[in-house]
């Protein structure tokens, strides 16, 4: 079944990143939207980024991310934004902090630079 829902109309099998997106979903590290596809060519923000990062993380940190997974619908029964449980996983560990956790924070609809995103994996705990 998990193989099953990560196969994307969008996400055509002769794709260069067909292989990544397949192993990436199968892992629970990114997902779809509701409508099933995945939008490949779409930026990510730093909501989104913050996600699939400490998602990532769950083999190096799994009790910290565990608990983020489980809070992100606690949030959003308190009304909070979904991905304020990521943010909290992210500070705990010490994944970001100053600036770059500040740019999450104040900017969470902006779209994440790369550099950005290689600072958040490099700063995962026991990498």
């Amino acid at each position: 079944k998990a193989a099953k829902s990560c196969l994307f109309p969008d996400v055509p099998k002769d794709q260069w990143f067909f292989p990544n997106v397949t192993v990436a979903c199968f892992h629970l590290l990114v997902k779809g939207y509701p409508d099933k596809t995945f939008k490949p060519d779409g930026n990510i923000n730093y909501a989104e980024a913050i996600k699939v990062i400490v998602e990532g993380a769950g083999q190096f940190s799994p009790k910290i991310v565990g608990k983020a997974l489980t809070a992100e619908k606690k949030a959003l029964k308190k009304g909070e934004p979904w991905f304020l449980p990521y943010i909290r996983a992210a500070e705990k560990t010490n994944m970001l902090s100053g600036a770059e956790m500040e740019l999450v924070n104040n900017t969470p609809a902006d779209f994440a630079t790369r550099g950005w995103v290689a600072y958040a994996i490099a700063h995962i705990p026991n990498l």
